[in-house]
């Protein structure tokens, strides 16, 4: 649990995300999941504001959406309420992705 919201952490400021930024209030992409799927603002196609209620477990649902020309039929999606971003993965992630990010984050706090 802990190494998965590190890694959401990372994913989310690598990717700029902040509750004031344009694109987390759209539709447009603010970042990719770890298991390659999109994360998308808070608004549907037609602008209308996604709760969670419109989400899966995972905070995503499926639909057929196009970023940067490559077609997705699944998009996480973030919300003004908690869990606010991926509950869980959908897909599965490069491991060789998931082991550079974990060099590259260091030791848990607290040891060596």
């Amino acid at each position: 649990m802990r190494v998965r919201s590190i890694l959401l952490a990372l994913l989310l400021t690598v990717a700029g995300v902040a509750p004031l930024r344009p694109a987390a209030a759209h539709s447009l992409p603010v970042g990719y999941a770890l298991d390659g799927y999109p994360i998308l603002g808070m608004r549907d196609a037609d602008g209308a504001l996604i709760t969670n209620a419109d989400l899966g477990a995972r905070h995503g649902r499926h639909e057929n959406v196009t970023v940067d020309g490559r077609s997705y039929d699944y998009a996480y999606r973030l919300t003004q309420a908690y869990p606010y971003t991926l509950g869980c993965f959908t897909g599965f992630g490069d491991p060789s992705t998931i082991r550079a990010l974990r060099r590259a984050m260091g030791p848990p706090r607290g040891r060596p």
